[in-house]
């Protein structure tokens, strides 16, 4: 910056030094056209120095007083400096014009300059052709209304900015209140006098020993379906692996707490009596329909029929507790179908009907802690499957069983334990068709059979949120001569091999494993289980032919929140029980079959594990919004008829050689009115090639209704 003040100084300096011989020269002109008219005397010497003089004068006094200037206003150049930028900013911001000049080694001098005002070349128009048509004509009358539209638009843009606004401050005084209210409830946990008076319900709460109590239905009531959303969606605790069911209520989390939570609106309240020691409730009514209309269709139903036409199923009841006794009495009275449809020689018998009361979801049961010991009729479930299960689900009516296991986690320094024994009873009609024979009747097949079943389910302490388990069941005619207690009325406990205990006797054991893997942050889980229908004789049986008599179920469910209340429900299942290629070196059947035990894995004739059919693959995708009870979806099921059955020559190996398929299309959904619940499942099945007949097509409309009465 100084280098240039120095420069304009020296060109300064340059301009005066050459304008002083051009005024000499001028002036000596003038002189000399003054004289031109008279003779030539010589010039005049005298004027001429005069002249030089006032001129030397005049030109050197400016440099005198700013020598002058500078050197007063050394000694304030730090605040000349700041001033001069001052000054500087000003006037640009006034479009003035400056030029600073310097001396080396001097403070720079502004020296100001007229202000020049810059033409407005934005109002110079310049001819061009594409200009003359820029005017728009438009009438007086029309411009006025677009000038009016454009106003209502503007003004409805500012209402719906003030209603904007008008939402975030009453959001605002909201949070004020909230933090107000936290804030006060903070200083008065300071307050130790009152502390245990403001703390008395958590202090109670945590005081409190959970007791079980009400045991909810499995399947087809909903509530059960809604337990496992509520864990997904962190509203209880994912501590229970969910594979062992009933579900059992408790006194921390009870029946009305857990309708609560899933729809606040709900309000039960069946209690009658209640004291230190007992307990009196109604339970909740349930009205169960199923109808199909052209073939039998629809499973895990109880105690329902799997017939053409329309069937009912009332259940209620009332539950006792004394102490540890819990009695939960629940009968069922069912009317079952028997309309006529297609058959054929392979597939297919039309039965009489059933009316009868029947047990129901009944059992009476004493707990000692986190243990019960009873006997029941209520339906089970075993395995993490949402519409299956291999070994044990809701889709046979319940059986008389003795029962010992747990009624919530047993928690231990390696993890949480679950786990159920179970001997029964299984039993038959003569007058229905089994489910494992095409629903063929077989009235020679009357024979008792004992059953013996457990079930463990382990959740690591280093693997949050993951369970696995296995699952093990002897069934055998109860007339065998078996030697021994534990062989005879407890073989699960025995050797896995069928080498190492006697397989000769008329016996079936059929065994799974399974895994449940939650992510309450995703709200998502993932499971899988795998079976056998077979013992494998040795290790060597197991690893040399690892697929014989298996089978497999795996699926995922995904909830997906759209607000506070709304969510999404995405879930997925994959069922595979027709038997692999493997039969072609060893034919091992379907599951739930058994040469050993004619009957196969049934009770009343209806399949205990997977009711998507004998033999058959299933696979099931779904999606629902969900809001609470309430609940709209779409579901959409194949299913594979018995795909691997040996029906035909060598040829085709043994194999069908026209498919049964089903397509079914529905749709479900859940209602809540009052007390009263709704829920419904509407579906259309198109059956290609029924009854593995060629180009043999049959439409049925299928409807499960159910409709839950609240005290």
């Amino acid at each position: 910056m100084n280098v240039i003040k120095r420069i304009y100084s020296l060109e300064f300096k340059g301009i005066i030094t050459c304008i002083l011989p051009i005024l000499m020269i001028c002036f000596l002109a003038n002189e000399l056209e003054a004289q031109s008219v008279t003779q030539y005397q010589g010039p005049d010497l005298s004027k001429l120095n005069n002249f030089s003089k006032k001129a030397n004068s005049a030109i050197t006094a400016p440099f005198i007083k700013i020598e002058n200037y500078i050197q007063q206003k050394q000694a304030e150049r730090q605040a000349a400096k700041n001033k001069a930028q001052a000054i500087k900013k000003s006037i640009e911001d006034k479009n003035t014009i400056t030029k600073d000049f310097s001396i080396d080694s001097y403070h720079p001098i502004k020296i100001q300059f007229p202000k020049w005002k810059l033409a407005n070349f934005n109002k110079i128009l310049f001819k061009n052709k594409s200009n003359k048509n820029e005017e728009v004509k438009i009438s007086n009358l029309k411009l006025r209304q677009i000038k009016k539209s454009e106003i209502e638009k503007l003004r409805d843009h500012v209402a719906d900015i003030n209603s904007l606004v008008y939402q975030i401050e009453l959001k605002k005084a909201d949070y004020i209140n909230k933090k107000n209210e936290l804030e006060s409830a903070i200083e008065k946990l300071n307050q130790y006098d009152s502390l245990k008076k403001i703390l008395k319900n958590e202090i109670e709460d945590i005081q409190l020993v959970p007791t079980a109590s009400i045991a909810i239905p499995v399947g087809f009531i909903d509530i059960d379906e809604q337990i496992r959303n509520l864990q997904l969606l962190e509203k209880i605790p994912s501590d229970n692996s969910l594979t062992i069911r009933p579900y059992y209520s408790n006194t921390k989390l009870n029946y009305s707490k857990l309708l609560n939570l899933i729809d606040t609106n709900i309000k039960y309240d069946g209690l009658l009596y209640k004291d230190r020691n007992t307990n009196i409730s109604l339970l909740p009514i349930n009205f169960l329909q199923k109808l199909n209309t052209n073939h039998p269709y629809g499973w895990n139903d109880g105690a329902m029929s799997y017939s053409k036409g329309y069937q009912f199923q009332v259940s209620g009841g009332v539950f006792l507790s004394w102490k540890n006794f819990k009695i939960q009495l629940r009968p069922e009275f069912v009317n079952t179908a028997n309309d006529k449809y297609e058959t054929s020689s392979s597939w297919g018998q039309v039965t009489s009907n059933i009316k009868k009361v029947l047990p129901g979801q009944s059992s009476i049961r004493y707990d000692f802690g986190g243990l019960s010991l009873g006997m029941s009729t209520q339906n089970l479930w075993w395995g993490p499957g949402d519409y299956n299960s291999m070994l044990m689900s809701n889709n046979a009516p319940g059986f008389f069983h003795y029962s010992f296991g747990s009624n919530r986690p047993l928690k231990s320094f390696v993890g949480n334990f679950q786990f159920q024994l179970v001997a029964a009873t299984l039993t038959q009609d003569t007058t229905q068709g089994y489910e494992n024979k095409n629903l063929k009747t077989s009235p020679k097949l009357n024979k008792s059979r004992y059953y013996n079943a457990l079930v463990i389910s382990y959740q690591p302490v280093f693997m949050k949120n993951v369970s696995f388990g296995i699952t093990r069941a002897f069934q055998n005619y109860a007339d065998n001569n078996v030697n021994g207690a534990v062989p005879k009325y407890l073989p699960v406990v025995g050797s896995f091999f069928g080498s190492a205990y006697n397989d000769t006797i008329n016996r079936d054991q059929i065994l799974s494993f399974n895994t449940r893997w939650v992510f309450p942050k995703n709200h998502a889980e993932v499971y899988f289980e795998f079976g056998y229908n077979d013992a494998k004789d040795n290790f060597r049986d197991l690893m040399v032919d690892m697929s014989h008599s298996s089978g497999y179920i795996y699926g995922f469910k995904k909830l997906n929140y759209l607000n506070k209340l709304d969510y999404l429900n995405f879930g997925a299942e994959v069922t595979r029980m027709a038997q692999t290629p493997s039969y072609l070196m060893r034919n091992a059947g379907n599951f739930y079959e058994h040469g050993r035990i004619s009957e196969g894995y049934t009770n009343n004739n209806q399949t205990m594990g997977a009711g998507s059919g004998f033999g058959n693959n299933m696979q099931t995708v779904n999606v629902s919004w969900n809001r609470t009870w309430n609940k709209f979806g779409l579901i959409f099921n194949h299913i594979v008829q018995n795909p691997m059955a040996l029906v035909s020559g060598v040829e085709d190996v043994g194999l069908r050689t026209i498919k049964w398929e089903d397509f079914s299309y529905g749709i479900q959904s859940r209602y809540r009115y009052r007390n009263i619940l709704f829920s419904a499942n509407l579906e259309l099945v198109n059956s290609k090639n029924y009854l593995w007949m060629d180009k043999n097509k049959a439409t049925n409309i299928y409807a499960f209704i159910n409709t839950i009465f609240l005290w």
